[in-house]
Formats: structure tokens, C-alpha cells, sequence
């Protein structure tokens, strides 16, 4: 504003010839008034130089103060998508953990779930060797007691049939009466039994082929002394390895279903032996799935099991590992 009211001021001037016509000042007074006048519009011009220099810095000043948003404005661009692909890792890595341990429960439950199948199964094919058992000796008894064993003949005493004494006379021999031999018993296998009670339900009673004896009792049998060379540790493993040779599909099929109630895969495969002892190896797991990013798989996890018992000794070392897949 100070520009602009200096230059009217100076245009507005008079100049000297002007003012010395006038008459009214003296040449020594006008020549100041023009001097002054050229002095005011030197001002003006200096002060508009002035004006137009703030203006350029003002113009520079605002273009920096641009240029230095543009720069913040691309800065938190660039921190905004770090933080979400910070945040999408972070739910990646979190959810995954999360799956992981789901498809450890599931392999775990599966793995419970095949071994309860397994002993189920096994314990019903040591059921029947233990019937087969006492049905054998059963019938050897019953053989021996039919066939009684034989008594040796007596031989004759001979004794003298001339009683005076004649001369000339011959002896002949006499045969001495014996008793009549009465027939042995048959030698018994019950004095070889521990639990003599047990050979008595078996061979007097015949209790083994009543129902539910056997159940109940086919322990008493495996771990009787009597019947040890039949259940020894490697004829129970040869047992078992068929057991679940045969019973695969069974086996197979409870693990898969407690796999599906547990939300997991439906594929799955279990290991046996594992190394070298009467243990399963079993492998199932869960199927991840992330739909925000695009992301399905599978999770495997691992569970071992195994059947461990004092009274049933098991040895399955020479077996050859064999897998059961659903």
C-alpha cells in the first residue's frame, strides 16, 4: 500500500516549468519542489522493486511449504502400508500358530482313538487263543481218561506139587493166585498248574464254553504258567501285527471318523510298527483357510501311540513296518 500511495503522489506532482509560470514561488523554491518530486518517484520505484522481491519470496515460500507437504503426504502413505502388511503377517502368523495346535488335537484324538480300536480287537483275538487253549486241554484229559493206562501181567511162582517127598517124583509148577489189578488213573496235567482253581473250571466243570466265561476270564488263562509257552512275547506280537493286518479297515475307519468331528483332513495314515516296538505312528491334520488373502492348505501333524502291558508281553522287532492310509 505504501508503493502504490507514493506513486500517486508523484504522478500527482507538478513539474518545475509548470511551477515557475505560476509565479507564485521563486526559482530557488521551485527547484526544490521538482527535486523533491523526483526524489518521491525515485522512492516509489525503489519501494515497488521492494514489493515485487517480498512477492517472489512469498512465492518461493509457499512452494517450499508445497513441495513439503507432498513429501509428508507420501511418507505416511508409505507407513500406513507398512502397517497393514505388518498387520496381514501378523494374522498370518497367528492364525497358523492357531491351526497347528488344532491339527495336533486332531492327530492326538485320532491316534486315541485307532489304539482303543486296536485293543478292542486284540483283546478279542487273545480271547480265542485263550478258548483254543482250554478247549486243548480239555480234550487231552477227556483222551487220557478214556484210555487208561496198562498194567503189567504177574509172573508165576513155582511151587512144588509132591509134597512127601517120594524118590522119583517130578515137580511141576503151581501158579500162585494173584489179585486182580485194578486200572491207574491217568496222569493229570493239574498238578503243572499255578491256579489249580482255573483247571478245574476248565476240565471238571467245563465252564470255558459257557457264555461270558471266557470273557471274564481269558486273562486268568494267558497268564497262567501252565499255557506260558503258547503266549510268549513273540507269538502275542506275530498276534497283534495280523490283529491289525486283518482289522485295518476297522482301525482305519475310527480314526478317520474322529478326524471329521474334530474338523480335520480327511486323510490320514497310520504307521506300525514304529521303530521296531508295538507303537503307531499316526499322521493327520487340518486344512487352513485364510479367504481375505487367498490362502488353503493343509497343516499335517504327528501323534505316536502304543500298547504297553506288563501281563502281555509283546515283541513285534522283526516285523516289517506296514502303512493303513483312509
Amino acid at each position: 500500500m505504501d508503493g502504490f500511495f507514493s506513486r500517486m503522489a508523484a504522478e500527482l506532482r507538478p513539474s518545475r516549468s509548470f511551477i515557475r509560470r505560476s509565479g507564485r514561488l521563486s526559482a530557488a523554491v521551485a527547484d526544490g519542489v521538482w527535486k523533491a518530486g523526483q526524489q518521491g518517484r525515485l522512492s516509489a520505484a525503489v519501494a515497488d522493486s521492494q514489493v515485487r522481491a517480498e512477492r517472489r519470496q512469498g512465492a518461493r515460500g509457499l512452494g517450499a511449504l508445497r513441495n513439503e507437504r507432498g513429501s509428508m503426504s507420501l511418507l505416511g502413505i508409505g507407513m500406513v502400508a507398512m502397517f497393514i502388511v505388518l498387520a496381514i503377517y501378523l494374522f498370518y502368523f497367528y492364525t497358523v500358530f492357531i491351526e497347528k495346535r488344532q491339527a495336533q488335537n486332531v492327530a492326538d484324538a485320532a491316534s486315541l482313538a485307532a489304539v482303543e480300536t486296536i485293543k478292542d480287537v486284540y483283546e478279542k483275538a487273545l480271547e480265542g487263543r485263550a478258548f483254543q487253549e482250554a478247549e486243548r486241554l480239555y480234550d487231552g484229559e477227556m483222551d487220557a481218561r478214556r484210555t487208561p493206562s496198562p498194567t503189567p501181567t504177574p509172573t508165576p511162582t513155582p511151587t512144588p506139587s509132591n509134597p512127601g517127598g517120594l524118590p522119583g517124583a517130578t515137580v511141576t509148577p503151581t501158579p500162585t493166585p494173584t489179585p486182580t489189578p485194578k486200572p491207574t488213573a491217568p496222569p493229570s496235567q493239574r498238578r503243572l498248574f499255578a491256579d489249580k482253581k482255573l483247571y478245574d473250571e476248565i476240565v471238571e466243570d467245563r465252564m470255558h464254553r459257557r457264555s461270558g466265561w471266557m470273557e471274564d476270564n481269558w486273562m486268568r488263562i494267558v497268564k497262567e504258567r501252565f499255557f506260558a509257552d503258547e503266549f510268549t512275547a513273540s507269538r502275542n506280537g506275530e498276534l497283534l501285527y495280523d490283529t491289525i493286518k486283518h482289522e485295518s479297515g476297522l482301525i482305519g475307519g475310527a480314526a478317520k471318523e474322529t478326524a471329521r468331528r474334530n474338523e480335520g483332513v480327511a486323510g490320514g495314515s497310520l504307521l506300525f510298527p514304529s521303530e521296531g516296538k508295538p507303537k503307531f505312528l499316526l499322521e493327520s491334520g487340518r486344512t487352513l483357510t485364510i479367504d481375505a488373502i487367498g490362502i488353503r492348505e493343509d497343516i499335517p501333524a504327528l501323534a505316536a501311540a502304543g500298547l504297553n502291558s506288563k501281563s502281555i508281553p509283546i515283541d513285534v522287532s522283526g516285523k516289517v513296518p506296514f502303512k493303513i492310509h483312509w
